[in-house]
């Protein structure tokens, strides 16, 4: 398809060397228009969109009238004609709003190409223009979608909270005993539970110790806890100084940051993960002995998908430090690589400190979130104040801050320890049934479950035998008191359920084991099961567990 041009000019000598320059031409159609053009008839009866190019005589007798309504269309490029090439005309061509320039001097060949290039500028002008314009309905539609889902949420987290105070009414209405107590508790964890979920799903902050969130990550593909990781050191000084007001997503960058240390170095090398903190900010270093990064990359790392070209024989997206940097700069820090003098890398993630604006006024706030008495919140307190005043870490600018966060995280575990005592007084009761029946050890770390499974087997006529919260003591529980059957839940701390069957078998070869996990039916799980166990030995039961199941299980063992 021809592209068509529109001259304008009222000299017909100057017009005619155009016209027989372009009028042969298989790829323009020119379109003349002489003297005195009607601009308000060109805009209405064709409109100057239909044009690919437009060329006019810089003297014509109404250049800047027409220049003026040209130019209202962006992406029309606008040739200048000039019948005396000079430096002064070029200047003024280029000023008046010409893209370029030609002379009537000029040879075909160098008119035809001066328009051929503005055509290909144009061209790029108009798909830019086109991506802008399906970029911004993109836009749209995201905020759109994303306003949908915040509200979703508010409504999700509306009516959660309507049914657990609904709930919550009920129970007040059962009679007071053990299990109105054990009821209660369980709805309020499960009530923190969805809340949190929520909360991460919304990306909203909380205050938290980075101690515990670092304490709670997970590594390598057999999820353990980084703590139980051999390779990895933990330096963090004192357990005061250390919370942050972040969203859940922190946990990510920090374990991401781990899993590239772990993959990227040597497997008898230490990964080191220390805290340091001052005044303004809290630094989470990440050291490790592995080969290290480019200075050439150190400006790419955070790109997303770029990958060096050291670590390409190593299996990867080039995602991972994108996410991890995104993560950090949303939760308010940054994220700094130094080389590590020792080879390798140190990864920093800083955050900054939590702050109060006034300690008295946190201080009633705590006392009716937690409805504690005022002059109790006020003993802690000071325990707090001269425990720091001794450990000399009262030099701090924000120490009001640093005993606020510390009074909140008593109050939140002293409030779980409370929800607990009815279990355990409990757990001492079932222990006691069926002492001459055969006997379960109940291995997991949750007191939850220790009390959901014991309920299950006491009512099927088994004793219990003990209760663990991590495999190192689950396999010294059977060694002081034999059992007949153990669950085992896999992801746990110290050793893994996988790992701890495997101990255990090591000491009876006809061990029965159930292990009861969130991954049954998880490729890793199966993988590291396989072959180490006889199948006749175990059952697998996938959360949540029914009576029917454990019956079921049992039945397939003994």
């Amino acid at each position: 398809m021809k592209s068509k041009i529109l001259l304008i000019d009222d000299n017909y000598k100057t017009a005619k060397i155009i016209i027989d320059l372009l009028n042969n031409s298989k790829d323009f159609e020119l379109l003349f228009f002489e003297k005195n053009i009607d601009i308000n008839n060109i805009k209405n009866s064709i409109g100057f969109n239909k044009f690919d190019i437009i060329i006019i005589n810089f003297r014509y007798i109404n250049f800047n009238y027409i220049i003026t309504n040209i130019k209202l269309y962006e992406n029309l490029p606008i040739i200048i004609l000039l019948e005396n090439e000079n430096d002064a005309n070029i200047t003024n061509a280029y000023q008046s709003g010409g893209w370029d320039y030609i002379s009537i001097k000029n040879s075909k060949s160098l008119i035809t190409y001066k328009i051929k290039q503005l055509l290909k500028i144009k061209n790029k002008i108009e798909d830019l223009s086109l991506k802008e314009e399906i970029l911004k309905e993109y836009e749209i539609k995201l905020l759109t979608e994303k306003k949908i889902f915040t509200v979703s949420l508010d409504i999700l987290a509306h009516d959660t909270k309507n049914i657990f105070f609904n709930i919550k009414t009920l129970l007040n209405e059962c009679p007071n005993d053990p299990i109105k107590s054990l009821l209660e508790d369980s709805v309020n964890e499960l009530f923190e539970i969805n809340m949190e979920a929520i909360s991460f799903i919304q990306n909203k902050k909380r205050i938290n110790s980075l101690v515990d969130i670092i304490h709670k990550i997970r590594v390598t593909k057999d999820r353990v806890f980084l703590t139980d990781f051999k390779r990895i050191k933990l330096t963090c000084g004192s357990k005061y100084l250390y919370f942050v007001e972040t969203s859940p997503l922190i946990k990510n960058a920090i374990s991401n940051l781990l899993e590239n240390s772990i993959k990227y170095s040597p497997v008898d090398s230490i990964i080191e993960i220390k805290l340091e903190r001052n005044n303004y900010e809290i630094l989470i270093n990440i050291i490790d002995e592995g080969i290290g990064i480019n200075e050439d990359d150190k400006n790419k790392i955070f790109e997303e998908y770029y990958r060096s070209k050291k670590n390409l024989k190593v299996d990867g997206m080039g995602l991972g430090l994108f996410i991890t940097n995104n993560i950090v700069e949303k939760e308010g820090g940054k994220l700094l690589i130094n080389n590590n003098p020792n080879g390798g890398t140190i990864m920093t993630i800083l955050l900054p400190v939590f702050k109060i604006k006034c300690l008295k006024d946190s201080l009633n706030d705590l006392s009716k979130w937690f409805e504690v008495p005022l002059n109790k919140i006020k003993e802690k307190e000071e325990n707090i104040r001269t425990i720091l005043t001794i450990n000399g870490m009262d030099k701090y600018n924000d120490i009001d801050s640093i005993i606020f966060v510390n009074i909140l995280d008593i109050l939140r575990k002293e409030r779980m320890e409370i929800n607990q005592i009815h279990i355990k007084q409990k757990l001492k009761t079932l222990k006691n049934k069926n002492k001459n029946s055969k006997k379960v050890l109940i291995i997991d770390d949750s007191i939850y479950v220790h009390y959901y499974l014991a309920v299950f087997f006491t009512e099927l006529g088994f004793g219990i035998s003990d209760f663990a919260f991590n495999g190192n003591e689950g396999i010294e529980c059977y060694k002081n008191n034999k059992a007949d059957i153990i669950t085992i839940d896999y992801t746990m701390p110290e050793v893994n359920g996988v790992d701890t069957a495997k101990k255990l078998f090591s000491l009876n070869k006809n061990i029965k084991i159930i292990f009861i996990t969130a991954m049954g039916d998880s490729i890793v799980f199966l993988e590291k099961l396989n072959g180490l166990i006889p199948e006749n030995n175990y059952q697998i039961l996938t959360k949540p567990i029914v009576k029917e199941s454990i019956i079921k299980a049992v039945e397939n063992l003994l």
